[in-house]
């Protein structure tokens, strides 16, 4: 069986990238316009989601194309997820696709299904700030 092209769509479920420094951020450190032809490459590779930190923040994001314009299709949702123990950071910038920015201590819990993947943010005490699922392309 012949090998799939290096740009061919993934035949996975969902499709997961960590990625350091955030594409887009209303914080301090966004956007990030240097990681455009990296979202590209994943956005054709049917990649779902990004998580990444730097920030220190939580923030979702709605799923975009490489030029951050919505994509509710096959666009990729971002979460940045800086909230471990440094100083947190609040909202320095409106970010247009910002669906929702956290300054609380906390983690991400993501469970990637073949056909959708769920997320919770829960603060230090384990309190749910931030729930939500959606469908993998």
């Amino acid at each position: 069986m012949p090998a799939d092209p290096p740009h061919s769509a993934s035949k996975t479920g969902c499709t997961l990238a960590v990625i350091h420094h955030p594409f887009e951020s209303s914080g301090p450190n966004g956007p990030n316009a240097y990681l455009r032809d990296v979202w590209e490459l994943m956005h054709g590779l049917g990649a779902d989601l990004v998580l990444n930190g730097h920030d220190h923040l939580y923030e979702r994001f709605a799923p975009v194309d490489a030029s951050q314009r919505p994509d509710p299709a096959k666009g990729i949702r971002q979460f940045t997820v800086g909230t471990g123990g440094a100083a947190l950071y609040g909202r320095a910038r409106a970010s247009g696709n910002s669906e929702l920015l956290l300054s609380a201590y906390g983690l991400l819990r993501l469970k990637l299904d073949p056909a959708l993947y769920e997320w919770h943010f829960l603060d230090q005490t384990g309190n749910v700030l931030d729930r939500g699922l959606n469908i993998c392309h």
